[in-house]
C-alpha cells in the first residue's frame, strides 16, 4: 500500500504520502485496497492486450505457412 511504484523499496516521501493517505477512518484504507487491487487488475489486463497484440502479428504469418496450409488440407471436414 505505501510502495506506489511498486519498486520494492520505500523511500521516505512515499512512507509520508503513505501514511496520510491511509489516515482517517477505516473506509480510508478499504479505499486504497481497492485502488491498488485495480491498478494491479490494470497492469494485468495491459499484458494480456500486449499478449493478444502479439498473436494478431504471429497468426497471419502461421496461415501463410505451408505447413499449416497441408495440415489444414489433410484435416477431415466437419460437413
Amino acid at each position: 500500500l505505501l510502495d506506489r511504484d511498486s519498486s520494492g523499496v520505500l523511500d521516505a516521501d512515499e512512507f509520508l504520502s503513505g501514511c496520510l493517505r491511509l489516515r482517517g477512518p477505516a473506509r480510508a484504507l478499504d479505499l486504497q485496497l481497492v485502488m491498488c487491487e485495480l491498478s494491479e487488475q490494470r497492469r494485468y489486463m495491459m499484458r494480456m492486450l500486449q499478449t493478444l497484440n502479439g498473436l494478431e502479428v504471429v497468426a497471419p504469418k502461421l496461415s501463410d505457412d505451408p505447413q499449416m496450409q497441408q495440415q489444414k488440407q489433410q484435416e477431415p471436414s466437419s460437413d
